[in-house]
Parts: C-alpha cells; structure tokens; sequence
C-alpha cells in the first residue's frame, strides 16, 4: 500500500508542531478537555539526547515518530500514528519508502476488565521496533479483538487479515493470511509478560519466483512472545511463529512458514545504550522442494555524556533473502557512523560528522545492484 501523500502531510505538520501546540492550548484555554486530543512529535530512539539521523539524499531526517491521539464518544480512543527509523539510500528513499516505515491507526476501548478495538497497520521489513513490540515486520494489514482480564490474565478473541512483502518486491511471493482464534496474556512478576495465540483460517501467495498461479490454502497459526524487563538497564522480546498450510485443491501441495525474532535494550550506563536486534524467517514448498530464508540483524549503539559535549552513534542492518532454487537471493546492507557536537551552551548550533555506507546486491540480477559510500559535514544553525 502506497501512501506518499498521507506520509508528507504528516512530515509537513510535524515541522509545524510549535504553531500546532499553540491551537492545541487555545483550545485548552477555551475549555477542551486535556485527555481528548493528545498530538506527541518525537524521535524514536528510546534516547532523548541521541543526535538527529541523517538520510543521504543531503537533506537532515529524523528518525521520526509522529503520534495522534484522540478520546471519543463511548469511552473509545482512537490512534495515528506514522514512524521511520532507518537510513536509506537515496534509490530506496525514492522507490521503497516503506521498508523503514510504520503505519498505523486504531480504534478501541477499554472499560474495567473488558476491552475491544479494530487496527490497521503496515510495519516495514527495516522498520526497527520499540522495547516491547510484536509487531512482525514486514506485515500489513488489519487485525479486530475482543477481550476479558482475569487478574493477570488476559483472554482475547482474534480475527486477523495480513499480509507480508509490504515493498511489493516482484522477484518474492505476497502471502495473505485471513486468521480467528484465542489469544492468551499473562502479565509476570517486575513488568514482564508473556503471550500464546493460536488462530486457523486460509492464506492466499501470488507472485515470486516459486509461485506462478495463486495457491490457495488452510492455515494454522502458533504464535508465543515474551517480552522480559530486566530493570532500568536492559529487557528483550521474543517472538515465535509457526504457520503450516495446505492446498485446497491439491493437498499434497503443502508449505511451513516460520518466523523468530528477538530485539533487546541494554543501557549499561546512562550514556551508553545498545539495542540488538536478530530475526529469521522461513518458508518451505513442498512440491517444488524450494526453501526461501530471510535473516536480518540489527545493532545500534549510542553515546551521549551527561556533559552533552558530544554525542556518538553508530547503527548497521543486515539483511538476506535467498531460495535454494537460485532464482532469488538479494542482501542489504546499510551503516552509519554519526558523532555531533554542540556549538555553545545554548546548544543550538552544532557540527555533525557523518560516514554513512549503503549497498543493495541482487545476486541474479546484477543490474539492481547498488553500492555508496558517503562522508559529510553537517551545520545545524537554529533549533526548532
């Protein structure tokens, strides 16, 4: 799903946020209630003194996160929200957009122990996640519960339709599963929780090297998370998916899809903070004996003294994608090096120093190849 419009009036409103915040109070002012309308610019790294990234188009981005919040008859809220958090070349930028990007809008409310809501989202495959989110990458599409707490349990009725390759890569099959089932949560002592869901329906895969006509299926879907807090100084997530399939109209035609992703935080002190992030997926054809495999990494690290004198960053991903076949393998690669350092104690103005290298190798198809590297110097001369 395409939405650059949407996208560019949200970017456009958020450089506007100092004349926003000022109709938001008026209205306060004029008696609005202050939970019914909350509006929350911000960058997504979990550290607020981390510098701003920069895309290598020549222009300054920041990894942005653009939160609306509004409350609404009948005890109901209701979300928008768009995120980026990756740093592009100038190609992706222009032509995939959403592999780094978040999209998302929700209705729900919850009234005591019973709560129920609708969502849309699309989450990129680059797209990198907050402490505590299972969100499955790559994934688009809306989802609608209905649920009940029992003390530390919570008990949800699912009913899901997503679907993965958001990019709309034509060298890769688009699965579209259509979903119901119960879902378990269990909130753990010191703030963790951990989650089960099982969910039954029919998928449908277009497209891609292995797929030439649509194949529809039954599906079964096991799901766990566990999202750990470990104190102040680091947490992680897990997630697990196992998704077996088979053909309607051909049963022997059958295909296993799984899915493992684990992202953790670890802030050693409070200057440093270092976010890993590692996930695999796979799918399995059993008429064709094709297996297609997607490990991704990512790791951020960020330094920022109390003194404010500097800060550094550095952020690589990783990405993979091949089928045993030979008829598909692609990899990503992308790194920054940032180190900023303010101008005065106003800390308004401020020198970056930026190496950012890029490379997007298609082992088949040697023509969608790219590869850059680039170093620069930024001024920041006013702060907004």
């Amino acid at each position: 799903m395409r939405v650059p419009l949407i996208i560019r009036a949200v970017l456009g409103a958020f450089f506007l946020w100092q004349s926003v915040s000022g109709v938001v109070e008026d209205a306060r002012a004029e008696g609005m209630d202050r939970s019914s309308l909350s509006i929350k610019p911000s960058y997504f790294d979990q550290d607020p003194r981390a510098p701003m990234k920069l895309q290598d188009d020549g222009v300054q981005h920041d990894a942005l996160d653009f939160l609306v919040k509004s409350a609404l008859p009948g005890n109901v809220t209701g979300e928008g929200q768009v995120a980026f958090s990756s740093f592009d070349s100038q190609r992706d930028k222009l032509y995939h957009e959403q592999k780094n990007r978040l999209l998302r809008f929700r209705l729900g409310s919850d009234v005591d122990s019973f709560g129920y809501g609708a969502e849309y989202r699309s989450v990129g495959p680059s797209f990198r996640q907050a402490p505590g989110s299972t969100w499955r990458l790559d994934q688009e599409g809306t989802e609608m519960w209905a649920g009940q707490k029992f003390g530390p349990f919570r008990l949800k009725a699912l009913f899901s339709n997503f679907w993965d390759n958001v990019a709309e890569d034509p060298r890769r099959p688009r699965t579209t599963k259509t979903l119901g089932g119960p879902a378990l949560g269990i909130s753990l002592p010191g703030g963790s929780m951990l989650g089960f869901s099982y969910q039954r329906g029919s998928s449908e895969t277009v497209g891609g090297p292995t797929t030439q006509a649509p194949q529809e299926s039954w599906i079964a879907d096991w799901g766990a998370w566990l999202y750990y807090y470990g104190g102040p100084k680091w947490d992680f997530t897990m997630v697990s998916n196992y998704s077996p399939s088979t053909n309607k109209v051909d049963p022997s035609k059958k295909v296993v899809s799984s899915y493992h992703q684990i992202t953790g935080t670890y802030r050693p002190t409070g200057s440093i903070t270092i976010m890993p992030s590692l996930s695999v997926s796979e799918d399995r054809y059993s008429w064709s004996g094709v297996r297609t495999t997607t490990p991704t990494a990512m790791l951020s690290f960020s330094y920022a003294p109390p003194s404010r004198a500097l800060t550094l960053t550095t952020y690589g991903f990783y990405s993979r994608s091949k089928s045993d076949d030979g008829l598909y393998e692609v990899q990503s690669v992308n790194l920054i090096n940032s180190l900023l350092i303010p101008l005065g104690k106003a800390d308004k103005q401020a020198v970056s120093f930026e190496l950012v290298y890029n490379q997007y190798r298609d082992a088949v198809y040697g023509y969608g190849s790219s590869e850059e590297l680039i170093g620069r110097v930024f001024f920041k001369v006013a702060a907004f």
